[in-house]
């Protein structure tokens, strides 16, 4: 091909004037001479001649990075187009709408749930630690008293039984007394001395009241018998001494038979 366009441009330029066919010969009339048309070289498809591809440069790899990640973009793009224009629909705004107000009202409800719980339930649940804290503390109080109502009871059986014992010896005691005062008007009364005995048997009167109220009805009785018999001592002082001493005597055994059923030993 590159021949023949070198030949054309041969002629083209033995010629005297380009773009005419005739040609003038002396002698000869001119005559029309037609030229054959010639085809235009650029009609004629080339003849490919198969090439190695070279390797892609740095250059040609970004580059068709780039048109990927565009590509890429191009694609989300889109996607995202076709969702705006569902969402556009009648449904789409419906299905928000409806979804906006079940968000606001799960908004209001936590809101509530929130404010309860600060407000309520949190004084609420202090309150009933606290009412917990003061049922434990009573509770142990509680126990504490009852331990020490559990000694003070222990103290008291004891108490009782201290004063039971006090008042075994001050019974014993006053029965003493009255022995020893009849003993000692027993002695005034052997050696004459009538003042004596009649100091002695006062003695014997008021130890005999003072025992009285210890004892119980049977040995208050047997102690109403030993007044009686006191009252025939002083009465025969002065009329019969051996009938006075012989009460003495009498008075002083009762005496001594009230002890010993009160607190012989076993």
């Amino acid at each position: 091909m590159e021949e023949k366009e070198k030949q054309l441009d041969e002629q083209k330029v033995e010629s005297p004037e380009a773009g005419t066919s005739e040609a003038k010969v002396p002698g000869i009339e001119a005559a029309e001479v037609e030229t054959p048309a010639i085809e235009s070289v650029a009609d004629e498809t080339p003849w490919e001649i198969p090439t190695e591809t070279e390797p892609e440069t740095r250059q040609e790899k970004k580059a068709r990075k780039k048109e990927e990640k565009e590509a890429a973009k191009a694609k989300k793009a889109a996607k995202k187009q076709k969702r705006a224009e569902r969402r556009n629909t009648k449904a789409a705004k419906l299905i928000r709408r409806v979804a906006i107000w079940v968000l606001g009202i799960f908004l209001l409800l936590l809101a509530g749930y929130a404010t309860s719980h600060i407000t309520v339930y949190r004084p609420a649940k202090a309150t009933l630690e606290e009412a917990e804290a003061d049922l434990v503390a009573a509770e142990e109080k509680i126990a504490s008293l009852r331990g020490e109502v559990e000694s003070l009871s222990s103290l008291e059986t004891t108490n009782e039984s201290l004063e039971d014992e006090v008042e075994a010896v001050n019974t014993h005691i006053t029965i003493l007394s009255a022995r020893v005062a009849v003993t000692d008007a027993l002695l005034a009364l052997y050696d004459g001395d009538l003042a004596e005995v009649s100091l002695e048997l006062d003695k014997v009167e008021e130890t005999l009241k003072t025992l009285k109220p210890m004892l119980n009805a049977d040995q208050r009785d047997v102690v109403a018998s030993m007044e009686q018999r006191l009252d025939l001592v002083v009465n025969e002082l002065d009329e019969d001494i051996n009938a006075a001493e012989l009460d003495l005597e009498v008075l002083a055994s009762k005496l001594i038979s009230l002890e010993n059923t009160l607190f012989a030993n076993p």
